[in-house]
């Protein structure tokens, strides 16, 4: 693809850390942004949508805002669960909303950039989940499941890593 035709929408810079946004997506872009610097993300996706939005989808239970979710057989969404490999493997994404009720429609995120007050990361370190769904950046299980990047103390970039299973 010659560089004439590619736009790149939403940069958005946070100290050292540069997120972009490419279309049309091409993963040999990316890969270019990203050997410019360690600290740049590129997010692919077509300009006028939201690349990182959230999907609404059923939750199995009651679930709070902010927990780790993961994709069920059923296609409803429950709590993720870092101490085991197939939560870990299934994990679908962090809730934004939260229901009260089992089998209601929940919003999760499952990419970009998440925000909320109540962040208190140490910027530039992953995030992991715990054995309750917590989003936390201490690695206190059998299996680590980064699931994202913190880039400042209220925001993180959801990126879901592969699980390592502690030796």
């Amino acid at each position: 693809m010659p560089f004439s035709s590619l736009e790149i929408f939403q940069i958005e810079d946070f100290d050292d850390l540069s997120i972009i946004q490419i279309y049309p997506q091409s993963e040999t872009v990316i890969e270019l942004a990203k050997n410019q610097s360690s600290e740049v993300y590129a997010i692919a996706g077509l300009p006028g949508l939201d690349a990182a939005s959230s999907i609404a989808i059923i939750a199995e239970t009651a679930i709070s805002a902010l927990k780790a979710v993961k994709l069920l057989p059923s296609g409803k969404v429950g709590l993720a669960n870092s101490d085991t490999l197939i939560d870990a493997s299934s994990f679908y994404g962090i809730t934004v909303t939260s229901t009260s009720l089992p089998n209601q429609t929940i919003q999760v995120k499952t990419q970009g950039l998440l925000e909320d007050s109540s962040f208190n990361f140490i910027t530039n370190q992953f995030v992991f989940i715990d054995s309750n769904g917590q989003l936390t950046q201490n690695q206190n299980s059998s299996i680590i499941m980064a699931i994202g990047y913190a880039i400042s103390p209220t925001k993180i970039l959801i990126k879901i890593q592969t699980p390592i299973i502690k030796g």
